[in-house]
């Protein structure tokens, strides 16, 4: 499913890149005077998070046990913001971090963990590359774009008793490079406010540490996820 994920946003990428430089008499890649006022935007947006994570993993402990671990991650919630900079009508670059919460479900029957194991709390930090067109150049009213993110995931799991109760801990770390790519549009209701509404997918593993009397096992557990959401842009 990623993989097709990807390629659809990167040819969406590709066909944006396009689309503006056939356009690009109506108006700048880059803007050519010093002016940067009206040019930084701040969002704080928020929203739905859809975790991907669902499989089967087998953790290997020091003695040669293996254990099969099936995961499922449930609906949650983010939170956050960005903050970008307009180098032109098109183009934009900026950070972004981002807050998300959802409890996982665990099937674990070799130690009686069979449901809720906790709460996944993972920060998220990016710089956003954006690809932007509006449609009305004099006034900016509607202007929708697409976006790639490369950054890391910051995660922390808070066991549930169910899994504390049965001697079990599991630890989360970033399993490396993750990515978010992103499309959606801002509409501008006055010259300083518009609102704006994002979808996104995001891409990365975790690498998740589970310790019983047999030791420590580790792997890397796929935290794919869709995030759909909207707020407020302010333009300065």
């Amino acid at each position: 499913m990623k993989r097709y994920v990807v390629a659809l946003l990167s040819l969406a990428l590709l066909l944006g890149a396009a689309g503006l430089a056939l356009a690009q008499e109506e108006g700048e890649f880059f803007y050519s005077d010093q002016e940067i006022a009206g040019r930084f935007n701040l969002v704080v947006r928020g929203g739905g998070a859809f975790p991907q994570m669902k499989g089967n993993y087998t953790y290997t402990f020091p003695a040669g046990v293996q254990h099969v671990v099936s995961v499922k991650g449930k609906y949650g919630w983010f939170a956050g913001g960005e903050l970008t900079y307009d180098l032109g009508d098109y183009l934009a670059v900026g950070v972004e971090g981002y807050y998300e919460q959802y409890k996982v479900d665990v099937n674990y029957p070799t130690r009686n963990i069979i449901g809720n194991a906790g709460t996944a709390k993972n920060g998220m930090a990016f710089a956003k590359f954006i690809l932007k067109y509006a449609f009305d150049m004099d006034d900016y009213t509607f202007t929708p774009y697409v976006a790639g993110a490369p950054g890391g995931i910051f995660p922390d799991f808070d066991e549930s008793a169910l899994v504390t109760n049965n001697n079990v801990s599991i630890e989360t770390r970033s399993a490396g490079f993750a990515a978010k790519y992103s499309a959606g549009f801002d509409f501008r209701i006055t010259d300083s406010i518009a609102i704006n509404a994002e979808g996104a997918y995001l891409d990365v593993d975790i690498r998740t540490a589970i310790t019983t009397n047999l030791g420590t096992a580790k792997n890397d557990v796929k935290n794919d996820a869709w995030l759909a959401g909207g707020g407020l842009k302010y333009i300065f």
